[in-house]
C-alpha cells in the first residue's frame, strides 16, 4: 500500500507539472503573436535654411515578422517642407496627402519590405521654407505584414516620435532707399518731386529668399500698394510704386505717408520716415494746347516759358516743352521762420531746360530803423539743391524783357541763362534764380515789397 501510494504521488507530481507547462504555454502563444514593433530614427535632426536638405529616416523592425509595407508620415508645417521621399528605386514627391496619423499629418506609403531584425532606410529632401522663425515637424510610422493598409496585420510603433528642427538666422527687412515727396499718380523715388530718377525705392530682405520672392509696400492712408520681386541678393526695387488717390476738385491737397514693407515669412519693416504726396496742377509753355502756363496763389504768382538750350551744354538738342506737374505752398522749410513760398515740381526730364518768371507780393512789413538801406534780402533755396539760403540777387549777365503792362515776360534776346548756383551739388538740373525787379512802396508805418525773378529749378523764396 505504502508503494502504491509512493507511486499515486509521483504520478500526481508529474500531471502537475504537465499542466504548469501547458498553461505556461497558452500565456507565452499570445506574446509571441504580438511580437510585430517598430521604430523610426532621423539624421540630422537640425536642418537650416537654404538649399534643401537630406535627411534619413531610418525604419527599423525590431520584432519577429517581416514587413511588406509602411507609411512615413509627418506634421504639415508651413515653415518646414518635405520635397520628396525614396526608398530603394521608388521617389514620391510633394504635394503629399493626408497620413493615417490625421488632420495636421502628410505621409508616404510604400510597397517595400522590412524583414525581422534589419532597417528600411527612407531619404527625405527637407526645405526651410521660412528663415525667419525656428520650427520642427515630428515623424510617425506605419507597418503591415502584408499589403499597405489597416486591413493588414500591422506593427506597433515604439519609442518616442523623432523631430527635424530648423534654426533661425535672423530676419529683416529693410526700406533703402526710402521715399521722398511725390505728386499723386507719379512714381515715388527717393528724390523728391523727380519721378524719372532712377534712386528708386528698394527693399532689402535678409538672409536672401529665393530669386523672385515678392515684397510689397503699402500705406493704406495714401493708397499706395505695390509688388516688386527680389533679385539674388534679397533685393526689390520698386520702379513704379505711386499713389492712386483720387484727384479733388480743390485746390491743391497733401497727405502725410508712410510706408510699411512685408513679405511672406519675413518680419514687417519699420514704417518709413513721413513723406508727402501732393495733388498736383500742371504747367505747359503754351496756354490751352499744353496746359496752362500761369498760376496764381495768395501768396505768388508766376508764369512757365518755353524750354531753354542747356546753359551747360549749349550745343544739345533740348526736348520741347512737356506740361509737368508742379504745387505751390506758403510752407516754410524746416528751421525757417517768416513769409515764405515753396514752388516744386516734377521734371520730367526736362531739368536742365526749364525756366519760370515768379512774382511775389509780400506781406506787409514795419519799416526797419535803417530805413530803405536796413530792409532784409529776399533769400532762396531749392528743394534739390543747396540746403543754405542764398540771397535773391540781380544778374549781371541778364537783361529783363517787360511787356507793355509791365509784366515780367522772360530775358531781351542774347541774355544767357543764369550760371547753376548749385554746381557743388550733385542734383540734376540746373538750380538758379535771378532777381530782375524789387518794387518798395511805403503804406504809413509799414512797407510793401513787390519782387520778380527768373527761375530756373524748383524754387524757395523766404522774407526773414
Amino acid at each position: 500500500m505504502k508503494t502504491n501510494r509512493g507511486l499515486m504521488n509521483s504520478l500526481n507530481k508529474l500531471l502537475g507539472l504537465l499542466i504548469a507547462a501547458v498553461m505556461l504555454a497558452a500565456f507565452a502563444l499570445p506574446a509571441s503573436a504580438d511580437n510585430k514593433k517598430i521604430s523610426l530614427t532621423v539624421n540630422p535632426t537640425v536642418v537650416s535654411p537654404g538649399p534643401p536638405t537630406t535627411v534619413q529616416a531610418t525604419l527599423s523592425n525590431v520584432g519577429n515578422s517581416n514587413a511588406n509595407s509602411f507609411e512615413l508620415d509627418w506634421t504639415n508645417s508651413a515653415n518646414i517642407k518635405v520635397l520628396s521621399a525614396t526608398v530603394g528605386g521608388t521617389t514620391l514627391s510633394a504635394p503629399f496627402s493626408q497620413g493615417l496619423k490625421g488632420s495636421g499629418w502628410l505621409g508616404a506609403r510604400f510597397t517595400y519590405q522590412v524583414p525581422t531584425k534589419s532597417a528600411a532606410i527612407i531619404t527625405l529632401s527637407v526645405e526651410v521654407t521660412n528663415p525667419c522663425a525656428p520650427a520642427s515637424v515630428s515623424l510617425f510610422a506605419y507597418a503591415w505584414t502584408g499589403a499597405p493598409g489597416p486591413g493588414s496585420s500591422s506593427f506597433a510603433f515604439t519609442g518616442a516620435m523623432p523631430t527635424v528642427s530648423s534654426t533661425s538666422s535672423g530676419c529683416s527687412t529693410t526700406i533703402n532707399p526710402q521715399p521722398a515727396d511725390a505728386f499723386i499718380g507719379s512714381t515715388i523715388t527717393s528724390v523728391p518731386f523727380d519721378s524719372m530718377s532712377d534712386a528708386y525705392v528698394s527693399v532689402q530682405l535678409l538672409p536672401a529668399p529665393p530669386d523672385g520672392t515678392d515684397v510689397s509696400l503699402s500705406s493704406l492712408a495714401c493708397a499706395i500698394n505695390d509688388t516688386a520681386k527680389t533679385n539674388g541678393s534679397g533685393l526689390a526695387t520698386f520702379s513704379t510704386l505711386k499713389s492712386t488717390l483720387a484727384p479733388l476738385p480743390s485746390d491743391p491737397q497733401e497727405y502725410s505717408c508712410q510706408l510699411t514693407a512685408s513679405s511672406t515669412g519675413y518680419p514687417d519693416s519699420a514704417p518709413s520716415p513721413a513723406f508727402r504726396v501732393v495733388q498736383p496742377g500742371t504747367l505747359g509753355c503754351i496756354t490751352g494746347a499744353n496746359g496752362n502756363n500761369t498760376f496764381e496763389t495768395d501768396t505768388l504768382a508766376g508764369a512757365r516759358l518755353p524750354n531753354v538750350e542747356d546753359p551747360e551744354e549749349p550745343e544739345t538738342d533740348f526736348p520741347f516743352c512737356d506740361a509737368v506737374p508742379y504745387v505751390v505752398t506758403a510752407t516754410c522749410p524746416t528751421g525757417e521762420a517768416g513769409p515764405c513760398t515753396q514752388f516744386t515740381f516734377d521734371p520730367l526730364g526736362q531739368s536742365r531746360h526749364i525756366v519760370f518768371v515768379l512774382h511775389w507780393e509780400w506781406p506787409a512789413e514795419a519799416i526797419p530803423d535803417g530805413g530803405i538801406h536796413d530792409i532784409n534780402n529776399t533769400v532762396q533755396l531749392f528743394v534739390n539743391g543747396s540746403p543754405t539760403p542764398v540771397v535773391l540777387d540781380l544778374c549781371r549777365e541778364i537783361i529783363p524783357e517787360f511787356d507793355g503792362d509791365g509784366t515780367f515776360i522772360g530775358l531781351a534776346e542774347g541774355s544767357p541763362p543764369p550760371a547753376d548756383q548749385e554746381v557743388t551739388y550733385p542734383y540734376n538740373g540746373t538750380q538758379a534764380g535771378c532777381l530782375v525787379r524789387r518794387v518798395v512802396q511805403q503804406a504809413g508805418d509799414q512797407i510793401l515789397i513787390v519782387e520778380d525773378a527768373y527761375v530756373m529749378g524748383d524754387y524757395t523764396a523766404i522774407r526773414r
